[in-house]
């Protein structure tokens, strides 16, 4: 079995004996951080939480929520934290959920230094946001946060091109920002490029945070199937109709009442709670999620 601690390289050097002539400032470090694109739902539709960013660089912009990594810390233990601090959202008790999504790594994507990226995509019920939101604004806005309608919409579409218009809004502040997303095939890779839409924006976005947003659209959209996924928007109780209007929401495509419930309940998604609630005079049956379908299982 392999010892870390007794084998030799091809100098003959145990671990220890390397790590004595081992000189990590050789190397040029990168930065490490992570950004969470957090996403929830509100009347049918699609909501991100941006903050607006108060310092240097891209002061004044919008920006999803990040940190740097700590030099002692996972990279999950910094979606915490940025979820917890940042936000303001109690991780205690798998309060969120959250997903690794893609590492973004340009050297020129932060003017500061060589900043590498992991984004996140985090799903919240919209009750819990509205009551985070008003209890910010209470406080003077302290986190400067603020929810986006995103709304993405396919182009151009053919084998080796792919065009997506994304629009953020906020009628709070009067707010529209819109990008063009042009995906080109290289090979066995997919280029991204943005575009800022000047003519109908009055802001826009951080660097390249709407990759991280494009990105996570992309996510919800392929993984619309996952029920489990999507229960995440919806509260601790919920009937089927209610994941239903989720998913028809989300892909926009009309299911059959029958045959979609049908294909929930057998995907072992949700746990019948055997409480019930009035709708329309009649008595509804409430579920709650299995959790661990919550997590993508």
């Amino acid at each position: 079995m392999f010892d870390l601690y007794k084998s030799v390289d091809s100098e003959g050097k145990t671990f220890e004996q390397y790590m004595k002539t081992y000189d990590a400032s050789a190397w040029k470090h990168p930065s490490v951080t992570i950004d969470v694109v957090l996403m929830t739902q509100i009347d049918g539709e699609m909501y991100v939480l941006l903050t607006k960013r108060k310092n240097h660089p891209f002061v004044g912009c919008w920006s999803t929520p990040g940190t740097f990594v700590n030099y002692d810390e996972s990279l999950d233990k910094a979606v915490e934290r940025t979820i917890s601090e940042k936000i303001g959202i109690d991780g205690e008790g798998n309060n969120f959920w959250y997903r690794q999504l893609h590492t973004f790594g340009s050297p020129d994507r932060d003017p500061r230094d060589r900043v590498i990226t992991t984004s996140y995509l985090s799903l919240v019920n919209s009750e819990k946001l509205r009551i985070l939101l008003e209890e910010d604004k209470n406080v003077d806005n302290t986190k400067n946060l603020a929810l986006f309608k995103v709304k993405m919409r396919k182009v151009v579409e053919n084998e080796s091109k792919q065009m997506s218009i994304i629009t953020l809004t906020n009628n709070d502040e009067n707010l529209v920002i819109q990008y063009k997303i042009v995906e080109t095939i290289k090979d066995n890779w997919i280029q991204t490029d943005s575009v800022l839409d000047e003519s109908i924006s009055n802001s826009e976005l951080a660097g390249d945070h709407i990759k991280l947003i494009h990105n996570a659209m992309v996510y919800m959209e392929n993984n619309s199937g996952n029920y489990g996924v999507l229960l995440n928007l919806l509260p601790e109780l919920f009937s089927l109709g209610d994941v239903q209007k989720v998913y028809e929401d989300i892909t926009g495509k009309r299911q059959i009442a029958g045959n979609f419930r049908l294909s929930l309940l057998k995907s072992g998604a949700v746990v019948d709670s055997k409480l019930t609630r009035m709708y329309r005079g009649r008595n509804v049956a409430l579920y709650k999620a299995n959790k661990f379908k919550l997590c993508g299982v």
